[in-house]
Order: C-alpha cells, then structure tokens, then sequence
C-alpha cells in the first residue's frame, strides 16, 4: 500500500504559479488510486497549455484572415449602398438618388495598375502623390454622344464617399491617362471634358486614403463587423446626350443629369487597406 500525500499541487502553464492546494486527507491509496490521481493532475496541465497556446493562435489567425487577398468586385453599378441585379441590369440605391432607367453592363473597363487580384498602388492614394489612375474601356455602343465617370468607395460608414467626378469624354475616347491635373476643365482627356466636384470639395481628384489598420497584441484587431478591405469602384456610363454642369456639381447633380440618357455602363472595383500598425 502506498499512503497518498495530504495535499495535491497544480501549476500554472503560462507563470509557473501554484494554484490552490487541494486537501485531499490523510487516508491510505490503492496502487491504482495514486495513478489516477497523478493522472488527473497531469490533464489538468496540460488543458491549461491548450488553453493559453489556442488564444494566441486565435488572435493571430484573425489578423491573418483580415489582410487576405482582394475579393471579387461585384457586377452591378454601386451607388450609396450594395444594389445588384441578377440580369446584369442595373439601378440606384435609394439613399441618395435612385436611377429611373436601367441598364447592361456591356462596357469592358480595366486598368495596367490594378485588378480584381491586384490592389490599387499606394501612389494614387493619400499617403503618397495622391494622383489618378489610368482607366482604359472598350465595347463603347454606337449612338453614344458623350461619356461620363463616377468613382466613388465604401471608403468610410454612412453614404458612399466620391472621389472623382468626369463628364464630357468623347465617345471615341477609350482610356483616361495617369494624373489628370484637378480643375473645371480636363484638356488632357478632351476640349469638352469636365470635372466635378467630391467629397473632399475638390474639383477633380481625391484617391483612396483609409484609416490605419490598428492590431492590438491584447485584444481583438478591430470591432467586429468592421472591413479593413475598402472597396473603389470606378463606374463609366455611356450617354445619348452632352452633359452641361459647373464645377461644382456633386454626384447627385451629375446623376440626376443622366438619368435616362444611360445606353450602357461598365464598373471596375479596386481595393485598398490601410496602412498596418501594430500596438501592445
């Protein structure tokens, strides 16, 4: 027979600290007993290792999962918040204006800077030259008059930000340079080609520049819900008429010009994140 101790000690995995004895009395052991014991004192051990090593793998996965690769950009005109149609016709959210007509997406827009699997370069953001980018299309329909731009993102909550503004492009017109200079009038896309303004209350130009993407060692990267990938979407319409506004036309001024004149849009998403800080 083997006399068990009178007390039965359980350390911490992570500080080495001893937790609460456990009195268990002075009393005789089988052989058996005092392995079961000594077992039951080493599962508990090892639970606490599991449990501290599978919170950090958590935390760390999480981060991970957040900076994953772009998604998808969607195929149905955005505007205010996420509107689709199965058809591939399109509409307007009815938070702003709400587009009357609809209609196919036929235009094929792409850019040499960015895609679908390539996000949109620091460089015509915030944190650097803050210039446009180049935008290229074809499948332009005949009978068009003239050709109009809207970009606008997700960029912040609420209503839907605006960063760029166009109308006037000629319908012979298939690409719009890289910096566009700001200002009423746009002599390197066309005489008639003219620029709007954004949420920024500039006329022209305002790129990407979302907030800092904060992970913090002792809690969750950010609020649940939140997205750090901000989506920009870059939408071409296609017009039977000349468009005539002054600089100082927003998005809702523009599009309420052309309502109804739309033979046929094209989107191109690019996304964006925020510069990484890490904070303990």
């Amino acid at each position: 027979m083997i006399t068990a101790p009178d007390e039965l000690e359980v350390g911490d995995a992570r500080t080495g600290a001893r937790c609460p004895r456990e009195r268990m009395g002075n009393k005789q052991m089988s052989y058996r007993e005092s392995v079961k014991t000594a077992f039951v004192a080493g599962a508990l051990l090892a639970c606490a290792v599991v449990a501290c090593s599978s919170r950090d793998d958590k935390v760390d996965a999480q981060a991970a999962t957040e900076l994953q690769a772009p998604a998808s950009s969607p195929t149905a005109f955005v505007s205010g918040t996420s509107a689709a149609a199965d058809d591939g016709a399109v509409g307007q959210d009815k938070v702003e204006h709400d587009l009357a007509q609809q209609f196919d997406l036929s235009i094929e827009m792409t850019s040499s800077e960015f895609s679908e699997i390539k996000r949109i370069p620091k460089k015509y953001g915030c944190e650097q030259t803050d210039v446009s980018p180049p935008i290229a299309w074809t499948d332009v329909p005949e009978g068009t008059v003239s050709l109009a731009l809207l970009v606008d993102s997700d960029q912040l909550p609420g209503p839907r930000l605006v960063h760029w503004l166009l109308w006037g492009i000629s319908p012979n017109a298939t690409e719009l340079p890289e910096a566009v200079p700001n200002g009423p009038e746009a002599p390197t896309i066309g005489p008639t080609a003219r620029q709007g303004t954004n949420s920024d209350e500039k006329v022209g130009w305002s790129g990407p520049c979302p907030e800092p993407v904060i992970f913090r060692t002792t809690s969750a990267p950010h609020p649940k819900g939140e997205t750090l990938v901000k989506r920009y979407s870059f939408s071409l319409f296609a017009l039977d008429t000349n468009i005539d506004l002054g600089p100082e036309a927003t998005k809702e001024v523009l599009l309420r010009a052309i309502d109804g004149h739309i033979l046929a849009g094209g989107q191109l998403t690019g996304e964006q994140v925020g510069k990484v800080v890490r904070q303990r």
